[in-house]
């Protein structure tokens, strides 16, 4: 093998190794729901995995479960960096980190809120008088109320009844498996929450009970689709 043979295919290894590796690092991250105003990224990956130089935009953090990151940004600087099981966190901020899971299950999803993304502030929309946190704060706690989200935490015990209240536009973020007797427009049906299940609903008014399982369930509301006519009042 003579010295430039040799050399192209050191390269062509080395290019092959590097196309490789940025595959599998994309593949650590996946779109479950994307709109107009709000994208939901999925992060899973192995101990050991990184994500070098990843953009996050702003928005909402929620972690399905334990995880231990480094994170290195754009000048060097490191820190460690746990996420607990049902964690959830806003982060105003787009930022530019290298991600290593080290330690734990590293699962974690993106609520990418659009408005924060352009700086477009949304008109702050009133709290409706059937909210689901005034009429049932203790199944609908108000974890995070900002510019741009509300962030409900979804959590009871079977058994528990909730009377009828409304939602605005929302992403759900399941983090349990649950199942729930439903009532919406005089209709009854019986649903099933899955554990890491993303869903979108338009404004809509319904009331449940609980039958069975312990439901974590994290609601983000959009305070930019809740005047938009697309996303008006739809009972399901």
């Amino acid at each position: 093998m003579n010295y430039a043979f040799a050399r192209l295919w050191v390269l062509g290894v080395l290019t092959a190794a590097s196309g490789t590796a940025a595959a599998q690092a994309s593949d650590y991250l996946r779109t479950v729901f994307e709109n107009p105003h709000v994208r939901v990224v999925e992060l899973l990956m192995p101990v050991g995995a990184s994500l070098p130089g990843h953009v996050q935009p702003p928005g909402v953090r929620i972690s399905a479960g334990k995880a231990r990151f480094r994170l290195v940004a754009s000048d060097g600087s490191a820190q460690v960096l746990d996420y607990d099981p049902g964690q959830i966190q806003w982060v105003g901020e787009p930022e530019r980190r290298t991600w290593t899971a080290v330690a734990g299950e590293a699962h974690v999803f993106f609520v990418e809120v659009k408005s924060a993304a352009t700086g477009t502030v949304p008109a702050e929309p009133a709290l409706a008088a059937d909210h689901a946190s005034r009429i049932d704060p203790e199944g609908h706690r108000a974890v995070i109320d900002n510019a741009h989200v509300r962030v409900l935490d979804g959590f009871g015990p079977a058994g528990a009844v909730s009377p009828p209240h409304s939602h605005p536009p929302t992403v759900l973020v399941s983090l349990s498996k649950s199942r729930f007797r439903v009532t919406i427009d005089g209709r009854t049906r019986v649903f099933d929450f899955e554990p890491y299940l993303v869903r979108w609903n338009n404004h809509f008014t319904h009331q449940w009970t609980l039958l069975a399982g312990e439901p974590r369930v994290v609601m983000v509301e959009l305070k930019s689709a809740d005047g938009d006519p697309a996303y008006k009042r739809r009972r399901r």
